[in-house]
């Protein structure tokens, strides 16, 4: 990745990943905030509101966060979920 910044103009980089259902997402942060000079925060996800993504915080201790959230949908009929960074920021 370096050898390749080193031959792009300095001027700007567009990257465009649309589309791309794919990839690890802890990987393509950190890629992005080793493009940038200064600190980048990751987007926040949510989930839908469903039955399924309700069991799936139940049970994968690292969704946890959202558990709340999607629990309350019932009542408040939100349709996604509290906002979370998917991974802590560690840098």
């Amino acid at each position: 990745m370096a050898r390749l910044l080193s031959v792009l103009p300095d001027k700007g980089l567009i990257l465009d990943v649309r589309g791309n259902g794919g990839g690890y997402v802890i990987a393509a942060e950190f890629l992005l905030q080793f493009l940038c000079p200064g600190r980048v925060t990751p987007e926040p996800m949510q989930f839908i509101n469903t039955a399924a993504t309700e069991e799936l915080c139940r049970k994968v201790a690292g969704f946890a966060p959202w558990r709340a959230s999607i629990e309350e949908s019932v009542e408040t009929a939100a349709q996604y979920s509290a906002a979370f960074p998917l991974y802590p920021s560690t840098w």
